[in-house]
């Protein structure tokens, strides 16, 4: 997932008008990769809002859910 997603942004990020276009190198996601097990629904959904929230925060998505 880590590495589609950070692909398909970078991309975005790339072809987006509004982007400097003095960056050259991208990193999106953290080097570091500490796996978390998502045990109970309420885990699921707080990692889903965390998510979804952060990428509104950054202007990457509107903030609605469907």
């Amino acid at each position: 997932m880590k590495s589609f997603t950070a692909m398909k942004l970078i991309d975005a990020i790339i072809n987006n008008p509004k982007e400097n276009s003095s960056n050259t190198r991208f990193k999106f996601w953290e080097h570091e990769n500490h796996p978390v097990l998502l045990e109970t629904t309420d885990a699921d959904n707080n990692y889903l809002n965390y998510t979804h929230e952060n990428t509104v925060t950054a202007g990457f998505v509107a903030g609605l859910w469907y």
